[in-house]
């Protein structure tokens, strides 16, 4: 019986343990962000944008028996996403900046 008890404290720290290292690194790459861009609501968005990918990797990871097809979704999602996202970009006419567009002269 203390075995058991043991286990399942074990199990319990385990996956308490690894909840606490991500939220840690949520906040620590948030407080990162906000003292790179020297804006917190944009650092909140990056934290909020970690959090919910900790999220699906999680969900993921743990249903093994979909793992296959809830990656493909969220593929597929993503992909939808970047599409929209850039549906009005001519990418014919992106010009270098002025300083690229001429070999330097020696």
């Amino acid at each position: 019986m203390a075995a058991l008890a043991s286990k399942v404290a074990v199990d319990l720290y385990g996956e308490v343990g690894v909840a606490y290292a991500t939220a840690a690194i949520t906040i620590l790459n948030t407080a990162y962000s906000a003292s790179v861009l020297k804006s917190w609501r944009r650092a909140g968005f990056i934290g909020a944008l970690l959090a919910g990918l900790y999220a699906v990797l999680y969900v993921l990871l743990s249903l093994e028996a979909y793992s296959l097809l809830i990656g493909s979704v969220i593929l597929f999602i993503a992909l939808s996403v970047v599409m929209y996202a850039t549906r009005n970009l001519n990418w014919g006419s992106v010009t270098p900046p002025a300083n690229l567009a001429e070999p330097a002269e020696a």
